[in-house]
């Protein structure tokens, strides 16, 4: 699937399995341009920002430290040390060799009208594949909305739309 056309996520997601009705595709939207994950990412590798000067690490990540470790971390410096070594890791893996099918797959779910939104597992990913411009990445759904499915078998029924 190209990354370009995930623009949104949907959280939380533990609770959509499989078909799932109801509005969650609208009321649990978040554009990924408002996801601090996704901002962090590009505030890091396109405009050159220290982990430590992101909007995850400054909005997020200082406030949880408060409550818990992160990722076995317990203070930000850690954490950003942590980041440099893993996610810009990463980052070199995936600008040489592409998207690595053999980690966990993104997880994305699909809401009434098609639209695909990646949900809690992939975001550094999705965020660096659009940035490197991976065409095509692979996917596990995770879930679809039941208009969505519903339209479809309608759809395969009458392809002619009558």
């Amino acid at each position: 699937m190209p990354p370009q056309i995930i623009t949104a996520k949907i959280s939380p997601d533990a609770d959509l399995i499989c078909v799932a009705d109801g509005d969650w595709d609208l009321t649990r939207r978040v554009e990924l341009a408002d996801a601090v994950k996704h901002r962090a990412i590009y505030q890091h590798f396109v405009h050159g920002r220290p982990w430590l000067d992101t909007d995850l690490f400054r909005e997020n990540y200082a406030e949880r430290l408060l409550r818990e470790p992160i990722k076995k971390h317990n203070t930000l410096k850690g954490l950003a040390n942590y980041y440099d070594r893993t996610v810009d890791a990463l980052f070199k893996d995936m600008k040489r060799n592409g998207f690595d099918r053999g980690r966990k797959l993104p997880r994305v779910v699909i809401g009434r009208g098609g639209e695909i939104f990646l949900t809690s597992q992939g975001n550094h990913r999705i965020a660096m594949a659009k940035i490197l411009g991976i065409e095509t990445i692979p996917c596990r759904v995770q879930c679809r909305h039941l208009v969505w499915i519903d339209e479809r078998r309608r759809h395969k029924r009458h392809p002619d739309g009558a």
